[in-house]
This record gives structure tokens, C-alpha cells and sequence, in this order.
């Protein structure tokens, strides 16, 4: 999966499947998918031709916080998507019931156990200190020098080559010469 800043045309992104043969025989580009906020896509429509170009260029629509909009709303929403991008599928982010309690109780038993979990999860009622040992790291680095397309080329592919699977998700903003 690869996540583009919420004002980015996914076209380039895209292209990058096809045109660089290394990324073209390592990965498949299942799907583009874009994120529409409810409550703010008309206005968002209306400002900004990037956030048009998003919902023309995807495969899937996800709407989210469609519960702070009327019925009415929501399908005017729904049919103004259609129209700009007629072959997308468009699906609700909301009552999803996905949590599963007995799933999660299998798991992790103590899940319910209020001591347990403001410990594990760090919230501090007074006489809890949490010490996070987080498995998942990130990694920033800002120049203001621009970046030589080769030599980050370089950089990723060996940064690929070294964590490779346990990468589970990269982006940046570059500026390049």
C-alpha cells in the first residue's frame, strides 16, 4: 500500500507500475482507492481540481463520516462522485461492525481488565507509568537541498533490500533535480 498525501495526483504514482520495470516485476498495482470526507467533499470538489482528478483517476471511493450529513446529502454526494467518475465503486466507512469482542477477548484475555489495559495502552490514571518498547519505527529526513534522483534510487533500494517485508508503508514529498 502506498499512501499519498490527501491533495496528491495519484496519476504519477500510478505510472511508476509501469514505466519502472524493477517496481513493475516486484508489485502489482491492485487498486487506487481515495478517502472522501463527507461532511467537507463538496467544498473540497468545488477548490481544488486535484481533489477532482482524485476521485476521476480511482478505482474505489471510500466515504467516511457520512453520519454528519442527512440522507439527502449523502446521495447528492454519491451521485456527484458518479459523475465525475462513473466506473468507481463507492462504499460507506461507517457501521462497519467489524469489531469482533470475543475475536479480540481469543487474543489478548485480559483485554477487559481495566488495570491491564491502561497499563498496556498508557493511559495514566494517576499510578500508571507506561515504558513503550513500540516494535514500529519511522524514519524522517528534511534537506532543503534538493534530492539526485539516482542516489535515492540507491538509497531505497537498499533500504528495500534490508528490511524489504518489514517495510509496511513509505512515502515522502522530494524535491529533486
Amino acid at each position: 500500500m502506498i499512501e499519498t498525501t490527501g491533495l496528491a495526483n495519484p496519476g504519477p504514482v500510478a505510472q511508476i507500475f509501469f514505466m519502472d520495470n524493477t517496481v513493475a516485476d516486484a508489485f502489482l498495482l491492485d487498486a487506487i482507492i481515495t478517502l472522501v470526507d463527507a461532511k467537507h467533499a463538496n467544498a473540497q470538489l468545488d477548490q481544488h481540481e486535484v481533489v477532482q482528478r482524485q476521485v476521476g483517476f480511482v478505482d474505489r471511493l471510500f466515504i467516511t463520516k457520512s453520519d454528519l450529513i442527512s440522507a439527502d446529502e449523502l446521495e447528492a454526494l454519491k451521485h456527484r462522485l458518479l459523475h465525475i467518475n462513473p466506473r468507481a465503486t463507492i462504499k460507506e466507512i461507517f457501521d462497519l461492525r467489524g469489531f469482533n469482542l470475543n475475536s479480540k477477548l481469543e487474543l489478548d484475555p485480559d483485554f477487559l481488565a481495566e488495570d491491564d489495559h491502561d497499563h498496556k495502552y498508557g493511559h495514566d490514571q494517576g499510578h500508571h507509568h507506561a515504558h513503550h518498547d513500540d516494535k514500529i519505527k519511522s524514519f524522517v529526513y528534511r534537506s532543503a537541498k534538493p534530492f539526485d534522483p539516482n542516489r535515492l534510487e540507491d538509497f531505497l533500494g537498499g533500504i528495500l533490500q534490508i528490511y524489504g517485508e518489514r517495510l509496511l508503508r513509505y512515502k515522502g514529498v522530494l524535491y529533486s533535480i
